[in-house]
């Protein structure tokens, strides 16, 4: 528990004292430091990714609709 609640509190404060829905928010945020961290996991992907040969998307299930956001 102490390593989930640690991975998420970097996207939890970025969200703190935005407009709109904290949950919501901070779901943005954890899914786009995510994506950021598997850009530049491993020299392998990073270098797909600058050579434009991947792209890593972040993209947030919506339950209630069944319908999926893609993440700029």
């Amino acid at each position: 528990m102490p390593a989930l609640v640690g991975s998420l509190s970097p996207a939890v404060k970025a969200a703190l004292g935005e407009r709109g829905n904290t949950l919501d928010n901070a779901i943005r945020h954890n899914v786009a430091l995510n994506v950021e961290r598997l850009r530049t996991a491993t020299p392998i992907l990073s270098k797909l990714v600058d050579e434009k040969k991947i792209r890593v998307v972040g993209a947030v299930y919506k339950l209630n609709s069944g319908r999926i956001e893609l993440l700029d």
